[in-house]
């Protein structure tokens, strides 16, 4: 004969299944100390870096979605962590923004000076 659920006693952590969570808590806790937007700046930063050269899609949104962040941070008095992430979004935006009009300019360079026949024949 198998257990019934009741001799295991109660549920010890809050039943996430339950239709209506209990009053003044919601299923999922997250952290109100902590600004996701900076998180979020800090990746797309770190990858727009490397991935610049897809039209600056990274980049741009690594620095605009870093300012947003920043000004958030500021507006609550520095109440919420995530200051510095969002400013090395900012800054990493801006890298991969410069990026792309020196790769740019790299690439006619090389361009010219192959065609001008200084590059090796392999």
């Amino acid at each position: 004969m198998a257990p019934s659920p009741e001799s295991f006693g109660p549920p010890v952590g809050p039943n996430l299944l339950a239709a209506d969570p209990p009053a003044g808590s919601s299923p999922v806790q997250g952290d109100a100390g902590r600004n996701d937007f900076a998180l979020a700046a800090l990746i797309l930063g770190i990858m727009g870096v490397p991935f610049f050269w897809l039209a600056g899609i990274l980049p741009v949104a690594a620095f605009v979605v870093g300012l947003i962040s920043f000004v958030q941070i500021r507006r609550l008095g520095g109440s919420q962590a995530g200051r510095s992430k969002a400013l090395a979004g900012i800054v990493l935006g801006a890298i991969g923004l410069l990026l792309i009009p020196t790769a740019y300019f790299v690439v006619i360079a090389v361009g010219r000076w192959c065609a001008a026949g200084h590059c090796l024949a392999f």
